[in-house]
């Protein structure tokens, strides 16, 4: 019994680091996949997408665009880009516009970075956390309605349902539904209520039309981060 147990404890202590050697190859030959990927469509025109530092190809049919790819759009382009198993996370990218997207499987958020021009969120039901990324501030929404524009130094954001907050210099502040915030990175910023939806107009013209520069000269310009902000 002694010699039994002694040749089996030897054929085991043998057998053992190829098993060990056969489940690391295993696990080395299956890399887990992305958590998240993004699905990118035309919506008009010819827009443009590649995934990280590829070369940028026309988008001509639905395609995937994994985390860290983006999208331009030319003056006539627009196209739509949604994050796979979250229902209702879709923007809209306007014409003239570059945008990058990934997602933060650690935070759960997915992040929109936009360099140039504008994009949309037009659904109120998705469940996951979007941040939208700008050279003057961040938006962070869950579920919300709403169209930020980039131009020269400011940013336009038109909030129309949902829930959306601006990161701005160390502070999260809520805005309002049915309202126009322009921003600048100094700091200056200008709220418009809006009145009534125009469905029909381009969320890029809307936000030209309330551009800090048509504002008139004796309008009130207020630090963003002063007490009793409108």
């Amino acid at each position: 019994m002694h010699t039994r147990g002694y040749w089996c404890g030897r054929t085991l202590a043998a057998a053992l680091p190829g098993m060990l050697l056969l489940i690391a190859t295993s696990s080395y030959g299956s890399p887990a996949k992305p958590i998240a990927e993004f699905q990118v469509t035309p919506l008009a025109g010819s827009p443009t997408a590649a995934a990280g530092l590829s070369a940028a190809s026309p988008v001509r049919e639905n395609r995937s665009l994994p985390s860290g790819g983006w999208v331009e759009t030319g003056p006539e382009d627009r196209a739509l880009v949604w994050l796979l198993g979250q229902p209702g996370c879709q923007l809209i990218i306007e014409p003239g516009s570059r945008v990058e997207v990934k997602s933060e499987p650690e935070s759960g958020r997915y992040v929109a970075n936009l360099e140039r021009g504008a994009l949309r969120s037009t659904r109120v039901d998705c469940g996951a956390l979007l941040e939208v990324g700008t050279s003057v501030g961040r938006l962070w929404s869950q579920g919300a309605y709403f169209t930020v524009q980039v131009t020269d130094g400011w940013i336009s954001i038109f909030h129309q349902a949902g829930s959306l907050q601006l990161l701005f210099q160390g502070q999260a502040i809520p805005l309002r539904t049915r309202t126009m915030t322009t921003v600048s990175s100094s700091g200056s910023h200008r709220i418009a209520s809006v009145a009534e939806e125009e469905p029909e107009a381009s969320p890029a013209a809307s936000a030209r039309r309330a551009a800090p520069a048509q504002a008139s000269p004796g309008e009130s310009i207020s630090p963003v981060s002063a007490p009793g902000r409108p």
